[in-house]
């Protein structure tokens, strides 16, 4: 997979406005936990594979921990959906998804703290 094909970055899009839309709506229910957890995890590989993620530098609201950031991860901890479509887990999934995360901040911005 190469994060700069033009063909994946559709549908990616397409899963992002699907996922919005559903969380939006009031249609939303538990049920559609496997499909918001698959459209974020597509997105996340998509963006570890491009090689020009766009840097966002940190505001005063972001969180100051790894755990705080993890804890923003879109994947739940028991999101079972991953195991058995991509082969991984969701801590993996937090994990990329917090590098990612962190390699758009800007370097000279508030530094974290980690409590590990």
């Amino acid at each position: 997979m190469e994060g700069g094909m033009t063909e994946f970055w559709i549908h990616i899009e397409g899963c992002e406005q699907l996922r919005f839309s559903m969380m939006t709506s009031n249609t939303w229910s538990p049920e559609h936990e496997q499909l918001m957890v698959n459209c974020s995890f597509m997105g996340i590989l998509a963006r570890s594979t491009d090689p020009y993620i766009t840097p966002k530098p940190w505001t005063k609201s972001d969180a100051t921990t790894i755990d705080t950031l993890l804890k923003s991860s879109p994947f739940p901890p028991g999101a079972n959906s991953l195991e058995f479509t991509y082969g991984t887990t969701s801590t993996v999934a937090s994990y990329l998804y917090l590098t990612i995360l962190l390699s758009q901040q800007d370097r000279k911005s508030t530094r974290l703290n980690s409590s590990h």
